[in-house]
């Protein structure tokens, strides 16, 4: 299982952030690692707030999942502002 999870709760304009966006990305993260999984391996990529930007996401997409192979499953999460 290759999980790549974005999660942006601070912006430039303080009006639109939200409070657990950068939380819920960990946290999707970190629970899919957790316990008995159905998967053999998991892998997670996180990129928070000042990490995220459209390059990073799109690099970080790229590079992560270079590795994975066609069987494997992906999950991508984007949470934040449209």
């Amino acid at each position: 299982l290759w999980v790549f999870a974005v999660g942006v709760s601070h912006y430039r304009n303080n009006m639109i952030d939200h409070q657990f966006a950068d939380n819920d990305a960990q946290t999707l993260a970190a629970a899919m690692n957790e316990g008995e999984s159905l998967f053999h391996e998991m892998k997670t990529k996180v990129l928070v707030n000042d990490q995220v930007t459209r390059q990073s996401i799109l690099d970080g997409m790229r590079s992560f999942f270079a590795e994975a192979k066609p069987h494997d499953t992906g999950v991508i999460e984007l949470i934040g502002q449209a």
